[in-house]
């Protein structure tokens, strides 16, 4: 099973790298591995979704000249009921 910690990395990742289109990097992924018969991994690119989301939403007020915020909040409730590691907290630049 990938960790909360993957999950939340893997979201800022892509995140960084596609800024607002994140959500539909994401999907995309999901559904190509979902037409390739992948179900485990088509769940694991929704978690990364719902992260996605969930940092977005955190970190929308908070945007400055286009760069994402550093500071994150608690991480989003995961599917299998088990709550996450707690906040990450990064250094500005």
């Amino acid at each position: 099973m990938t960790s909360d910690f993957d999950i939340r990395r893997s979201a800022w990742v892509l995140m960084k790298r596609h800024g607002p289109d994140a959500v539909l990097q994401a999907a995309m992924r999901a559904d190509e591995l979902l037409a390739k018969g992948d179900v485990d991994g088509c769940a694991i690119w929704k978690r990364i979704i719902a992260e996605i989301e969930h940092l977005q939403a955190q970190i929308a007020p908070e945007r400055r000249g286009g760069t994402l915020s550093a500071r994150l909040l608690e991480p989003a409730p995961i599917a299998s009921g088990r709550s996450g590691s707690g906040a990450i907290v990064a250094s500005r630049a």
